[in-house]
């Protein structure tokens, strides 16, 4: 089934038109014009099986040649204005050449007077070579509409491959940015919590082991989900309970954080770490204090978003925020959901919405 096969299919689809157009004019002339010998269309008839094919393929080579030395790109419409002309002149020779060959001796007693008065009328040779024009003509437009098409069809494919490798690209581009957003946290996350770890230590031994204890459930729960793109609400629940509960050792009465989230919810599926980056953001930019305290509330809207707000008590110094960790989780959620992540500030209220997968 390959090239060969497949020009070989042409070639005989090609020989099969030519041929079956060649006998329909053959019946016609046979039961409709007999007054001009049923002799002569009938070796007409064999005759131009032949040269019909050889006359096609000729053309079909001069298409070849000006590819070569003419190609459309370039040339254009030019190309095809030269390119009729030259096939009109072959269909002009090749006319002369089939009424010089009628002319000959051994074909007279076939072209009686009927025919022979009809061979020497200008207006059947006008008409005569006219219609050989229209018809090299309509060859040359299908050859430069296989061209367009061939041309249309390789811009197609490269156009397709192209989206194919903007989306693998786009694909690798938000894997890795979701490694960098899970991995961002890391280091002053464990700065913090080794630091409430190490004042736990001395105040409260049993808090700082039960401290200790929720430290490595957050880890172990950072490992595991590493290799899944997406996970259950209900599974990011019970993470982000473990991260909280770290947090609350650490700030006490300061950190206030409610979810309600309706049980109809909790089987669809967000970005693994979204609500520890998001309620890590919260901390990160605001005062935290028994008297002030942060109040962040997880829910669900319009059952497509997970909304995520807290009350506003801005700090005047974030030591190690890049500003990246939203914009992050906006390209990667643009990639998995039509419904953008929304983010908002009004009435002393920052809220981000995550749409639920």
């Amino acid at each position: 089934m390959g090239p060969l096969f497949t020009r070989r299919n042409n070639l005989l689809l090609t020989l099969a038109f030519i041929w079956v157009l060649a006998t329909i004019a053959f019946v016609i002339r046979w039961y409709f014009f007999p007054e001009f010998g049923r002799q002569l269309f009938l070796i007409s008839y064999i005759f131009s099986l032949i040269y019909l094919p050889l006359f096609f393929y000729a053309l079909q080579w001069i298409n070849h040649l000006m590819n070569k030395v003419m190609p459309y790109e370039t040339w254009g419409m030019k190309r095809f204005i030269i390119q009729n002309l030259l096939f009109i002149g072959f269909g002009i020779v090749m006319m002369k050449f089939l009424n010089l060959q009628l002319k000959l001796p051994v074909y007279n007693h076939l072209v009686n007077d009927n025919t022979q008065m009809l061979m020497s009328d200008k207006i059947y040779k006008a008409f005569t070579y006219y219609s050989y024009g229209a018809l090299v003509s309509i060859l040359n437009l299908a050859f430069y509409a296989r061209y367009l098409f061939r041309n249309w069809q390789s811009t197609l494919i490269e156009k397709t491959r192209l989206q194919v490798q903007a989306a693998r690209l786009e694909q690798e581009k938000t894997t890795v940015q979701y490694e960098n957003l899970k991995n961002q946290l890391n280091p002053h996350f464990l700065f913090n919590s080794f630091t409430s770890l190490n004042s736990l230590i001395t105040k409260d031994p049993f808090l700082a082991q039960r401290f200790l204890q929720q430290l490595s459930k957050v880890y172990r729960h950072i490992l595991q989900s590493g290799s899944n793109a997406l996970v259950s609400l209900q599974e990011e629940i019970t993470f982000v309970n473990n991260y909280i509960a770290l947090q609350t050792t650490r700030f006490q009465q300061g950190l206030e954080v409610m979810i309600i989230i309706p049980e109809q919810y909790l089987q669809r599926s967000i970005v693994p770490v979204t609500l520890q980056v998001l309620v890590e953001n919260a901390i990160k930019h605001n005062i935290i204090d028994a008297e002030q305290p942060l109040i962040i509330k997880i829910n669900v809207e319009e059952s497509i978003y997970l909304v995520i707000e807290n009350n506003i008590q801005m700090k005047t110094n974030v030591e190690y925020s890049n500003k990246q960790g939203l914009n992050n989780l906006k390209n990667l959620y643009a990639y998995y959901s039509h419904q953008p992540v929304v983010i908002n500030t009004a009435d002393n209220i920052f809220s981000v919405k995550i749409p639920l997968l």
